[in-house]
């Protein structure tokens, strides 16, 4: 009778645990983090028309060459932009970085907010939300990483997006340093 009900109390507690593991990597998917006070990161599963009012977001990024833009139908009520990109070790990323930056840049100075999204918002959408904090929060890269990582643990940008985040780091470097000029 002990082995019996040793056997079905282990059930019980995998169960539990296997609900709250489940819990929390569908947060991940379904959750807007906040990287500063307007911008937002998130999966495309957790943008629904609802929630962008709620957070006022007035441009969403689309980081993803294959995901519909949204809304998928009707008239969007905010700016919707794309930026095509692949999970890629071998996705150049960085041709993107001062356009995007620039733009999330403007809609902040005129008091709006922006979400960047990808399929599940830890790395397309997570490399240019590093590129703007290196570019306009004068953030060194790492500072950048976990600056997203402590709002958004799963954030992990592949390898060759890190690497031309690397080079973004320098280019950010000499426009502080007077030269205005990026290259591509």
């Amino acid at each position: 009778m002990a082995q019996f009900l040793s056997k079905i109390c282990a059930r019980i507690i995998q169960d539990k645990l296997t609900l709250q593991i489940t819990q929390k990597v569908m947060s991940i998917f379904t959750e807007f983090s906040e990287v500063t006070k307007d911008l937002y990161l998130s999966s495309a599963f957790a943008i629904k028309d609802e929630v962008l009012k709620e957070h006022d977001i007035y441009l969403v990024i689309n980081a993803t060459k294959e995901l519909p833009l949204w809304p998928p139908s009707g008239p969007p009520v905010f700016d919707v932009i794309r930026v095509p990109l692949v999970d890629s070790s071998i996705q150049d990323a960085y041709k993107y970085f001062e356009d995007v930056s620039n733009l999330i840049k403007k809609h902040s100075e005129d008091s709006k907010k922006t979400l960047i999204h990808c399929a599940a918002g830890v790395s397309r959408s997570a490399c240019l939300a590093v590129a703007y904090l290196m570019r306009h929060h004068n953030m060194p890269l790492e500072e950048a990483l976990t600056k997203l990582k402590m709002v958004r643990p799963a954030v992990k940008p592949n390898n060759g997006f890190v690497h031309q985040l690397t080079r973004w780091q320098d280019e950010c470097n000499k426009l502080r340093a007077g030269d205005e000029r990026i290259e591509h």
